[in-house]
């Protein structure tokens, strides 16, 4: 190697040594706060000519770079976490999808027992309305039976909120504690 090229690779590497000195210092500067720590800041800043103002400009981003390796360092290693939360995302929408299923079945099955009700209702109506034709027509001959007759039961949308049914135990029950 020529006489050249050695001083030129002698004065790469010290400058690479004024560099890594200069940020080593920087970062403990508040640390070693001490004569020695500061006559080693002007050597290395000098061999930078580098200012003052230039050492506060590069202790921030030497701070900022240790926030984002802090940063990067917290969002590194969590991939089982994170696809542990999607799985539980994940679980908890199909497991809402499934109880929604579940409640609109169930109300289903409130629906349908409530019509099976309406329609016996209206079938024991008609039935007392021909039983009331029947005995207006033969008064005599049902005057010596023992037939049933009852008030119709009329219910509105209102009462039937207010008197809920147990589908659970049929059509005809009442829910525990339900007004009569």
């Amino acid at each position: 190697m020529d006489l050249v090229t050695r001083m030129q690779a002698a004065d790469r590497e010290a400058t690479e040594r004024a560099w890594a000195q200069y940020a080593a210092l920087l970062e403990r500067a508040d640390a070693e706060a001490t004569p020695a720590a500061e006559k080693e800041m002007r050597a290395a800043m000098r061999t930078l000519g580098k200012t003052p103002g230039d050492m506060q400009s590069d202790r921030a981003v030497l701070a900022q770079v240790r926030r984002l390796e802090r940063t990067m360092a917290e969002g590194t290693g969590i991939d089982e976490q994170r696809w542990a939360a999607q799985q539980a995302i994940t679980d908890h929408a199909a497991a809402c999808r499934a109880a929604a299923r579940e409640r609109d079945l169930a109300h289903g099955r409130v629906v349908v027992a409530a019509g099976e009700l309406e329609q016996r209702n209206i079938r024991a109506g008609e039935a007392r309305h021909e039983l009331a034709g029947l005995r207006e027509r033969h008064g005599p001959l049902l005057g010596q039976l023992s037939v049933a007759s009852g008030p119709l039961s009329v219910v509105s949308g209102e009462e039937a909120v207010a008197r809920p049914v147990d589908v659970a135990a049929g059509a005809g029950a009442r829910a525990e504690g339900a007004a009569v």
